[in-house]
C-alpha cells in the first residue's frame, strides 16, 4: 500500500517503497534510527527486502522483550540462540528453491519486485520486460550464455553488469506503456545547430570535455572545415560555442549541443569506440566517438534545455550504453516508477553478477516453512531456555511478513484464515511441493512438485493447471535474516540510553 507524506514546506510524496519512506521520516528515537540504517543497508546491499528486514527486526525485538519481562534470561546465551535460530531458518531455503533458465527467471524476478509497487498488472508485466531487456543489453554475451543447472544450482557463468552505463530518462504527461529501452546514450543541453542531418551509419561525434576547448575554436571557418573533413556530424560541448563557429556549423549541416554536463559527456564517450582526432584539430581537449545512429529523439526538460536520446541499433555491439525512457501521466507516478525500476535493476544485476544467485518461491512460502521448523525446534528439550525462546520468537516474527502481505492484498480479517491455510498446506504436503499466497487473486496456491533434493520446477503462467509463483533471490532472504538478527542483538544489548549534556558537545 502507498503512503502519502507531507513535509513541513508542503511538499507531497506518494510512495510504497520502504527505504524511501524511512529515509524521509524524521526519526528521533535512537532505536528507530537503528532500524532506518538497517533498511538503508539492505537497500544498498541487495536493492530489495527493505520493508521485510525492518518488519522482521521490529517484531523479533518486541517478542523477545515480552519474554525478558516474564523471565530472567542470559543475554549472551540469548544472542547465541538467535544466531543458531537464524541458521536453522536458513536451512529451510533449499526446500523452496527453483531451477530456472536465466532468460525466463530475470523477467519473473523483476515482476516480483515491481508487483508490490503498482496495482496495474499490465504496467508491472510491461516494466518487468523492459528491466530484463535493459540488463540483457548491458551485457549481451553473458545474457545469451548464462544458463541454469538442472539441479537448481547457481548460474554457470558469472558476469558483471555495470549500471553506470544505463541512463534512465523520465518523460511526463504520457502513458506508462509508451516507455521503451534502447542502445545508445543521453545528453541534456541547448541545441544551437539543428540535428536534422545527424545520424546514419558510423556517425562521428566531437565531444569537447575541457572548459577552454570551445573557446579555442576561434578560427570558425578553419575549425568547421576541419570538422567537416573529419566527417563529424555532431558536436557536444560543456560550454557555449562562439557565434561565428555556430554559423559555420550551420552552413555545413553539423549539429551542435552546448551546456552538456561533464557526466553526460563521460557517458557519451564511454558509449562507443573512440577514434583519434585529425591532425588539424589535435590541440583540442576533445574526443571523437564513432557509432551507428538510428535516430535522435528530443524531449523537453524545461528551461529551454532539451534531453537528447541517441538511439543505436539493438544489435550493435560497438555501443555499450543503454537508455531506459520512462513515461507516465504525473510526476509522482514517474518518481515512483523510477524508484521501483532502480530496485528491480539492482536485484537483477545481483542475480546475474553473483555466483550465489539461486531463486526461491516468494509469497510467504519460506517464512511459513521456516516458522514451522523453528516451532518444532523450540518444543524440543535438547535446547537451553534461551535458545528455545530465540527459536519461538523468530518463528513468530517470521509470520509477520506473510501477514502484512495478506493484509495489503486483501483484508486484515483474512490474515488468520490465510496463515492457517498455508500452515495446513505446508504440513500436509507429501510430494515436496510448496504453497504461497497469490496477491493478485488473494488465494493460497500450490506449485512445484516432486523435484529431487527439494528442488521445484517453475509453474509457468499460461500453461494448463499452472500458476506463476513469485520469485525472490536466496541472497535477499539470507540478507534479511542476518541483518534483522544483528540489529535485534544490538538493540537487546542496550540497557540504558544516555543523553550527552550540552556542555560536552561544546568541548573542543
Amino acid at each position: 500500500m502507498c503512503k502519502m507524506m507531507i513535509d513541513p514546506f508542503g511538499g507531497l510524496l506518494i510512495t510504497s517503497d520502504g527505504a524511501t519512506i524511512l529515509s524521509n521520516l524524521n526519526v528521533q528515537h535512537p532505536s528507530g534510527r537503528v532500524l532506518v540504517e538497517l533498511a538503508r543497508s539492505q537497500d544498498i546491499s541487495v536493492g530489495d527486502g527493505t520493508t521485510s528486514v525492518v518488519l522482521l527486526a521490529g517484531e523479533l525485538y518486541c517478542s523477545i522483550l515480552d519474554e525478558l519481562q516474564r523471565r530472567e534470561l542470559s543475554m549472551a546465551a540469548l544472542a547465541r540462540g538467535l544466531r543458531n535460530a537464524c541458521v536453522r531458518a536458513a536451512d529451510v531455503l533449499p526446500q523452496c528453491c527453483l531451477a530456472l533458465p536465466a532468460r525466463e527467471s530475470l523477467s519473473a524476478l523483476a515482476f516480483t519486485v515491481l508487483n508490490t509497487k503498482f496495482c496495474n498488472s499490465d504496467w508491472t508485466s510491461f516494466l518487468a520486460k523492459l528491466v530484463s531487456t535493459a540488463i540483457g543489453l548491458l551485457d549481451i554475451p553473458a545474457f545469451g550464455n548464462v544458463e541454469r543447472s538442472c539441479d537448481g544450482g547457481p548460474f554457470t557463468q558469472q558476469t558483471n553488469v555495470d549500471l553506470r552505463r544505463l541512463a534512465v530518462i523520465k518523460v511526463p504527461f504520457t502513458q506508462p506503456l509508451d516507455s521503451y529501452v534502447c542502445r545508445g546514450f543521453s545528453v541534456s543541453g541547448y541545441i544551437v545547430s539543428p540535428l536534422s542531418q545527424a545520424g546514419g551509419r558510423q556517425c562521428r561525434i566531437l565531444i569537447l570535455h575541457d572548459d577552454d576547448a570551445a573557446q579555442t575554436l576561434v578560427a570558425a571557418e578553419h575549425c568547421a572545415e576541419a570538422l567537416a573533413d573529419a566527417r563529424v556530424r555532431l558536436v557536444f560541448s560543456c560550454e557555449r560555442l562562439a557565434g561565428p563557429l555556430v554559423s559555420a556549423l550551420l552552413s555545413r549541416n553539423i549539429g551542435a549541443v552546448c551546456g552538456v554536463s561533464r557526466a553526460d559527456l563521460q557517458l557519451a564517450t564511454a558509449a562507443a569506440s573512440v577514434h583519434l582526432l585529425p591532425a588539424s584539430i589535435m590541440s583540442l581537449e576533445a574526443t571523437i566517438v564513432c557509432l551507428d545512429i538510428n535516430e535522435i529523439r528530443c524531449y523537453d526538460s524545461g528551461s529551454s534545455r532539451v534531453q537528447l536520446v541517441v538511439c543505436a541499433p539493438q544489435d550493435s555491439h560497438e555501443v555499450r550504453g543503454v537508455v531506459l525512457v520512462l513515461r507516465a501521466m504525473t510526476a509522482d507516478l514517474l518518481n515512483e516508477m523510477h524508484r521501483a525500476i532502480i530496485d528491480a535493476l539492482n536485484v537483477l544485476r545481483h542475480a546475474v553478477s553473483s555466483a550465489q544467485s539461486s531463486l526461491v518461491i516468494g509469497g510467504g512460502c519460506f517464512e511459513v516453512l521456516a516458522s514451522i521448523a523453528l516451532k518444532k525446534a523450540a518444543d524440543t528439550c535438547e535446547l537451553c531456555p534461551e535458545e528455545r525462546v530465540a527459536c519461538a520468537s523468530l518463528a513468530q516474527a517470521l509470520l509477520s511478513i506473510p501477514s502484512v502481505l495478506v493484509e495489503n492484498c486483501s483484508r486484515r480479517s483474512a490474515v488468520p484464515r490465510v496463515l492457517a491455510e498455508m500452515h495446513r498446506e505446508a504440513l500436509l504436503s507429501e510430494d515436496g511441493s510448496c504453497c504461497w499466497f497469490d496477491g493478485r487473486d488473494g488465494v493460497v496456491c500450490r506449485g512445484g512438485g516432486g523435484g529431487g533434493a527439494g528442488q521445484h520446477e517453475y509453474a509457468r503462467a499460461g500453461e494448463p493447471n499452472s500458476v506463476a509463483a513469485p520469485l525472490e533471490l536466496v541472497s535477499t532472504k539470507r540478507s534479511v535474516l542476518s541483518l534483522a538478527i544483528d540489529a535485534t542483538i544490538a538493540l537487546l544489548r542496550i540497557d540504558r540510553i544516555v543523553v550527552m549534556p550540552h556542555a560536552l558537545e561544546k568541548r573542543p
